[in-house]
């Protein structure tokens, strides 16, 4: 027997023993548990070590086994990141007293007989976007830092991929559940100002909260391993859910083009432009480039809907246009409908400017 061999079958050994017992690595006492950590990696040198040799490869085929049995035993990974996954906090994140704010109505009365509303002046000062939390908690993350680093380093680094993001995934649709973004995603289009109220906040929320928290521990179990690794993680973690944001957006904009709706589109458009720097932070690489651009092709489509429905109001004024004189004397009705509604736009001046390329002065104060 050569000493490969002899020294294998003492480590196959400490790895059954391990393995016969329930319990888990991190209950045992420190010296313990770096003593496994020791014996998985010197598995890890002897495979490397046969890998080179051409005539140890029955003796390679028992090491292979003996270090898959280590990386089996290693599925505590996954136990630790379930066990100890923090969810949203509710009573922090909600975003249910959004439906109570109140919007101010500009007119009693329209040549569409719809009251204009214009931005609502009376947001909450209290801004739970402001703080991020931990989502894994934070004792267990060297331990699965160190977790990561063995299974990466003995070549178990699609598995230990895999299963972070599985795990991770689950835990954001959680988020959206609390953040009750399918709810708001079938709403009735008769809802719409409700709807994009809510839709701004829940975005916000999730971009400056939830995203942001998320990078974390992604960074602190990844980082040192492999920089665009974990920003591939970070997307893949995170892009079909702000899909689901955006497709919000995206339905908006191809929708029809509606006068009373310009203030409503206007608030879209501002909340996700505020967002964009925050968005381009968390996807600063290749890997999440897709998703700054599909940002900002909303963003444009949206202000294609705001520049047409803004012509298609002056088209509504210039077609009701009056030839006989207001009976009873008095504001005409279509005067009263268009001085509310620039009253209206006067809130959004910078945007319109913006979205016009300052050829349209507002500047209203």
């Amino acid at each position: 027997m050569t000493e490969s061999e002899a020294r294998l079958g003492i480590l196959l050994e400490k790895i059954v023993n391990w393995d016969s017992d329930q319990s888990m690595i991190w209950d045992r006492d420190h010296d313990e548990t770096s003593e496994f950590f020791q014996v998985v990696s010197e598995v890890q040198q002897l495979v490397d070590k046969l890998t080179t040799s051409p005539v140890y490869n029955k003796l390679l085929c028992y090491a292979d086994s003996t270090l898959q049995m280590a990386m089996d035993r290693l599925e505590e990974f996954v136990h630790l990141l379930r066990q100890y996954r923090q969810p949203l906090v509710p009573d922090h994140m909600s975003f249910r007293s959004m439906e109570e704010e109140l919007s101010e109505d500009f007119s009693t009365s329209s040549f569409e007989e719809e009251a204009i509303q214009g931005k609502s002046h009376h947001e909450s000062s209290r801004r739970s976007e402001d703080f991020l939390v931990d989502l894994i908690h934070p004792d267990v993350l060297c331990n699965l830092r160190c977790i990561a680093e063995t299974m990466f380093s003995a070549k178990f680094d699609r598995e230990c991929c895999q299963a972070y993001i599985s795990v991770r995934k689950d835990a954001l649709d959680e988020c959206l559940s609390v953040l009750r973004i399918e709810e708001v995603l079938q709403l009735e289009w008769s809802s719409l100002n409700s709807m994009i109220k809510r839709w701004n906040r829940a975005l916000k929320v999730f971009i400056r909260v939830y995203l942001s928290s998320e990078s974390r521990p992604c960074d602190l179990i990844f980082g040192e391993l492999s920089v665009s690794l974990r920003q591939s993680f970070f997307v893949e973690i995170s892009k079909s859910s702000i899909m689901q944001f955006l497709n919000l957006g995206e339905a908006i904009a191809v929708g029809p083009l509606k006068p009373e709706k310009l203030f409503r589109i206007l608030d879209m458009h501002e909340g996700l432009a505020a967002l964009l720097t925050d968005i381009e932070s968390l996807f600063p690489n290749e890997s999440g480039s897709f998703i700054v651009n599909e940002c900002n092709e909303i963003l444009s489509r949206l202000g294609e809907y705001v520049r047409g429905t803004f012509s298609a109001v002056k088209n509504a004024i210039l077609r009701n246009t009056s030839t006989t004189g207001f009976a009873g004397g008095g504001v005409h009705p279509l005067t009263k409908y268009a001085m509310n509604y620039i009253k209206a736009l006067a809130d959004y001046r910078v945007t319109m400017n913006a979205l016009f390329d300052e050829q349209i002065p507002l500047s209203l104060a």
